[in-house]
């Protein structure tokens, strides 16, 4: 298990906001730097070091509630009558594991771009936030790093069981339609390098801007 920068940022006046991702490290000359990014908060910055446990869960069944959930909103996204216009569930034969494509908002700079979302449902959906990224190739924006992870926190600190695929969905084309131009965080370079191939819920994120 390796020790994690954990960063702590006031600013955010809108928890369900993302943030304009940074990283920080601290600690001994020999630690290996480590990825880390805003969570929202209304105290004043501070920085520790900690040590994350694994991302999603791993290995286990899904509870019979998260299959009961999961069925239910497979049920909803139906090809006949999905929630939402542009949306969709791509094939599946795993419960734990959907691929959704979405699409930019008109309007946006993504307008009529098409991304796709894998989630991975952890065995205790949904008291624990599922595992989202974009897979290749992902949208250029401040808060999508090129390795698909995300800076939202409503997938992190701000999750809530009451959250579903499509309201995280329409949390990230709203993200998305927030930008006014097409360009990466400006640490997506050493946080992909440093990163690996750790679940970004290994990541502490910490959100701080609400203009982008």
């Amino acid at each position: 298990m390796l020790p994690i920068t954990v960063a702590v940022c006031a600013a955010c006046d809108t928890p369900s906001r993302p943030c304009r991702c940074s990283f920080l490290t601290r600690g001994p000359a020999q630690q290996e730097s480590t990825p880390l990014a805003p969570r929202p908060s209304t105290r004043a910055c501070t920085a520790r070091v900690a040590k994350m446990s694994a991302g999603p869960s791993t290995g286990k069944e899904l509870t019979r509630v998260a299959q009961r959930r999961l069925t239910r909103e497979l049920t909803e996204w139906s090809v006949k009558n999905p929630p939402v216009p542009g949306m969709a569930v791509m094939t599946t034969n795993r419960l734990d594991e959907w691929l959704v494509t979405v699409m930019g908002a008109e309007g946006s700079v993504y307008a009529g771009d098409r991304y796709t979302l894998r989630f991975t449902f952890p065995a205790d959906y949904p008291m624990e936030a599922p595992e989202v990224v974009f897979l290749m190739p992902t949208p250029r924006h401040p808060h999508v790093y090129s390795n698909g992870h995300i800076c939202l926190n409503v997938l992190y600190d701000g999750w809530s069981p009451a959250l579903t695929v499509t309201s995280v969905c329409l949390s990230i084309v709203s993200m998305l339609s927030s930008a006014t131009k097409k360009s990466v965080p400006p640490d997506n370079e050493t946080y992909v390098r440093n990163c690996g191939g750790r679940s970004p819920k290994q990541t502490r994120w910490m959100f701080h801007d609400d203009h982008v």
